[in-house]
């Protein structure tokens, strides 16, 4: 998953590997990496109390990177490796890989634009303790919103387009009495005679197939209008929930949840507003839209429309 040229990962998407300083992990995975990498995995664990260090669940080559996360954030804070990343030299070095990076020197949609790169593990190690960040709720927000549309690990929700469109089902009515008007012969004929004679249809035919397609426009534009109010994002925890409110959505905007209103709150004391949508929504597996109730991203974060 890429995020402004950044890679990263949905945190239930990796399996943990579970490093120590004994390297008593004698599996192929662990073999495969590089000491080095061993090393520098085992020193930023220390260094970031409570992180975690995984890999992609469906990872088919060997651990050249690996993911550092956090249980209560949705998504991996960055990468770290040891090999070969400069694209300038062939020498080994240590990579941490983040979003607060931002290394001039390359264009934003160049990986090293995301990376520090040094030979020396005490660098790499203070990097990382500098750039691994924790995602804030509205960068989540931003990010997870930005992915609706995508195929998300294979989930393939086009869930942005369902949220402001309208319900599928009123769209195709629409498209429907579109093509039957415009796959009519007697429309053209029906034209002509406008042309020839004014406002008046001779054809009752066309009369009703232009009825019907009105009628379906309309329906679906108070179907859009209602969809159109506010949002809100809920990351839930295991006692509390940070919610970031929009109280109107733009749909072409970028980043626009970094202009939301972010407040925490025990879970059990959400606004019923909120609360009605979020309870049918947990019902569903991640990747799932409930129409004019919200979306479930994953296990923990959702979106909801608001009045």
């Amino acid at each position: 998953m890429r995020y402004n040229g950044f890679t990263t990962a949905l945190v239930e998407d990796l399996v943990e590997v579970p490093w120590d300083e004994t390297y008593t992990d004698n599996s192929e995975a662990m073999q495969m990496l590089h000491a080095d990498s061993r090393e520098f995995i085992v020193e930023v664990k220390k260094a970031l109390r409570g992180c975690k260090i995984g890999r992609e669940k469906d990872a088919h080559t060997p651990l050249r990177h690996v993911f550092v996360y956090y249980d209560d954030c949705p998504l991996a804070v960055g990468r770290i490796s040891y090999g070969m990343h400069n694209k300038t030299t062939e020498a080994e070095v240590y990579m941490v890989g983040s979003r607060s990076i931002k290394n001039k020197r390359y264009n934003d949609y160049d990986d090293q634009h995301h990376m520090v790169l040094t030979k020396n593990l005490h660098t790499a190690v203070k990097a990382a303790c500098r750039y691994l960040r924790p995602w804030s709720t509205t960068e989540t927000a931003n990010f997870l919103w930005g992915h609706m549309t995508d195929d998300v690990q294979g989930r393939g929700q086009r869930i942005r387009n369902l949220w402001f469109k309208g319900a599928k089902d009123l769209r195709d009515i629409v498209i429907d009495a579109q093509q039957s008007v415009s796959k009519t012969d007697v429309v053209v004929v029906e034209l002509e005679s406008l042309y020839e004679q004014g406002h008046t249809f001779t054809n009752p035919e066309v009369t009703k197939l232009m009825e019907n397609f009105s009628k379906a426009r309309k329906v679906l534009a108070e179907d859009v209008a209602e969809r159109q109010g506010g949002a809100a994002f809920i990351h839930m925890g295991e006692e509390t929930c940070s919610i970031a409110r929009l109280s109107e959505v733009d749909k072409y905007g970028s980043d626009i949840w970094s202009l939301a209103d972010v407040q925490v709150r025990d879970v059990d004391s959400l606004p019923d507003e909120l609360s009605s949508r979020l309870a049918p929504l947990t019902m569903f597996n991640a990747g799932n839209f409930v129409d004019r109730v919200g979306a479930r991203i994953t296990e923990r974060c959702f979106f909801v429309y608001t009045d």
